[in-house]
């Protein structure tokens, strides 16, 4: 097969596979295909979401198979590899400090136990399952490479054992050999020895494990060590991406598998794990009040400095010694550029001046408002929950997104503020440094949307975006 039929073929298995699984199509369609003949097994994944695919592989699988029979084993590869990256098993093995091939062993055995409709594992490439070590299915992968580890030191231990009987064996067997040719006789015959391998039984089955069995490895998505083969993490033509944008991806799928729980085709194992990502959800309106806060103290504090000027409020605690207390602008300043772009929604920009209100009401400071879409409008100055309903009740724009302009006319303001409130849905150029001060950007997304694009990370920081979800 020539390369472009084999990159349509596994493309074609990927929309299949999301057809199957809807709920795993966001991370199916946001993971990067990657053909290249160094992968060492049929396919891989590293940390970047990259799955890479041994085009020798495929055509291997497809000889002498129905076509049809060759996407839905090739959609299962996706489902697998885009597993091993939502599972998050490269940040787990490292937790871990897990040896990779056992932990790859391990990983596989957690997911390999999903029943998937349409999906069929590939025949020629047989995956690991939890019978075939005789281990209960359903379980994580710590709890298979903890007994993968036992078991594994166990057949060592048998096999040191074994040659050491072994030689032993041998060497009273030439030591009766040259007492009886010494004495005349022939040489006993011995049956061969036989070597029964790194298999160790116990009164509960079977207690081995053969690294040996280990599926070729399947790259750092899978174990946290990157390989040679694998492509930079900033490589142009299938970037990575940023951490933000991995959580709203898991986020996404977690968010698919609720919604279709009650269709009762989700593997159980995977109804936990959306629970578990969608459980510690952190209040995204206290994320946002304390990192303004966070600013503010930080711009404030270039204000305020210790002074003679007034005596200490316990100075007479001190006498005779005169200690200076702090004086300065104590008054937090902030402004908020807010897209009035033709891209927000009404529903979008009543959610922008709900936030407004909230940092309004939490400060309680007067607020500089900037409406903004290509260019920044006039500045509105609210004090109030009523100043907001009245001033900003018809905002300027509907036209092109530049929150650049918004964000410099906020530092033009005079007194500079100490944090600036970028509101928008994230479609707009972004600055490319950070500023003298504190900007924030408050992205207002879709619930489920991953593909919001955001400051570039680095040179901005993760903690500088805050997502405001949108119902």
């Amino acid at each position: 097969m020539e390369s472009r039929e084999i990159e349509q073929l596994v493309r074609m298995a990927r929309a299949y596979a999301a057809e199957a699984i809807p709920w795993l199509a966001p991370a199916l369609y946001a993971a990067r295909l990657v053909l290249t003949e160094a992968c060492p097994g049929l396919a891989a994944v590293d940390e970047g979401m990259r799955v890479y695919f041994n085009p020798r592989g495929v055509a291997e699988l497809v000889k002498g198979e129905d076509r049809t029979q060759v996407v839905s084993e090739l959609g299962f590869v996706w489902f697998h590899e885009v597993a091993h990256w939502l599972r998050e098993h490269a940040q787990r093995a490292q937790e871990k400090n897990a040896r990779p091939k056992l932990w790859n062993i391990a990983s596989d055995l957690e997911i390999n136990d999903a029943r998937l409709p349409g999906l069929e594992p590939p025949r020629r490439f047989p995956p690991l399952v939890p019978d075939h070590f005789d281990l209960p299915e359903g379980k994580l992968a710590e709890f298979y490479y903890d007994r993968l580890c036992e078991w594994d030191e166990k057949s060592r231990s048998a096999v040191g054992l074994e040659q050491q009987s072994a030689s032993s064996a041998q060497g009273e067997r030439d030591e009766k050999s040259r007492s009886g040719a010494q004495a005349g006789k022939e040489p006993e015959a011995h049956e061969p020895e036989c070597d029964e391998g790194s298999e160790v039984h116990g009164e509960h089955g079977r207690e081995w494990v053969d690294v040996g069995c280990a599926p070729s490895d399947e790259g750092s998505g899978v174990h946290g060590e990157r390989r040679s083969w694998e492509l930079a993490e900033d490589d142009p033509q299938a970037p990575a991406p940023s951490a933000v944008e991995r959580d709203m991806i898991r986020r996404a799928v977690a968010e698919a598998l609720v919604r279709e729980k009650h269709q009762g085709t989700i593997p159980m194992g995977w109804m936990r794990w959306a629970e578990e990502v969608l459980a510690p959800r952190v209040d995204w309106r206290e994320v946002l009040k304390r990192r303004m806060r966070g600013a503010i103290v930080q711009g404030t504090g270039q204000r305020v400095d210790y002074s003679f000027a007034r005596p200490h409020r316990r100075a007479y605690a001190y006498a005779p010694f005169l200690p200076p207390s702090l004086r300065g602008d104590f008054l937090p300043r902030v402004a908020c550029v807010v897209d009035t772009s033709g891209s927000i929604s009404e529903q979008e920009l009543a959610q922008a001046l709900a936030e407004v209100r909230a940092v309004l009401e939490h400060l309680r400071v007067p607020i500089q408002v900037i409406p903004c879409d290509a260019v920044p409008y006039e500045p509105i100055e609210v004090f109030t929950r009523s100043d907001l309903i009245t001033r900003c009740r018809s905002l300027p724009g509907g036209g092109g997104t530049n929150m650049i302009a918004g964000i410099e006319a906020a530092l033009q303001l005079r007194p500079t503020p100490d944090v600036v409130l970028v509101l928008t849905d994230g479609y707009t150029p972004y600055p490319p440094h950070p500023y003298h001060v504190s900007v924030l950007f408050g992205i207002l997304a879709p619930l489920g949307r991953c593909d919001v694009p955001l400051p570039p990370i680095p040179p901005w920081q993760q903690s500088d975006v805050v997502y405001i979800e949108m119902p």
